[in-house]
């Protein structure tokens, strides 16, 4: 048996879905792309943890890994289908602009189709996750089978 999260087969296409707004505060960076924590030099400073670096390479900010808005959605989907996502879960992203320190990103979801078949019900979304100032970071397609 599928433990399944919180989505309903009633869903109505058109229905959005809002995750939470993760703010990425540096010691998020830090923690996600530092290097382990007990290396000597810790934080590794680069592009995403050091605002010197991040100016070297001519941005105004260290900018977030494109995997931590991407794994922001991840958990939404998770809550959304449970184990269904893992087994029956199917994404396809593509990144657009950076996401900078000390702001905040949402992953968001809009449901486009739905298809009910012998196997059960699929689900297909429009994904994005938005900046604080209402621009994209990441943008693409999300499926998912909602096994009977």
């Amino acid at each position: 048996m599928i433990v399944i999260g919180s989505i309903e087969r009633t869903v109505d296409v058109g229905t959005t879905f809002e995750g939470p707004v993760y703010h990425m505060d540096i010691k998020r960076l830090w923690a996600h792309s530092g290097g382990p924590f007990a290396a000597e030099g810790w934080p590794k400073r680069n592009l995403h943890t050091d605002q010197g670096k991040a100016k070297e390479a001519g941005l105004p900010a260290p900018i977030v890994s494109g995997q931590q808005p991407q794994g922001q959605l991840i958990n939404m989907l998770l809550k959304l289908f449970g184990q269904a996502w893992w087994n029956y879960g199917w994404l396809n992203i593509k990144f657009f602009k950076p996401t900078f320190a000390n702001t905040g990103v949402q992953p968001k979801l809009k449901l486009i189709d739905k298809a009910e078949d012998n196997r059960g019900t699929t689900f297909t979304f429009e994904a994005w996750a938005e900046r604080g100032d209402g621009e994209k970071t990441l943008g693409g397609t999300v499926k998912c089978l909602l096994p009977k």
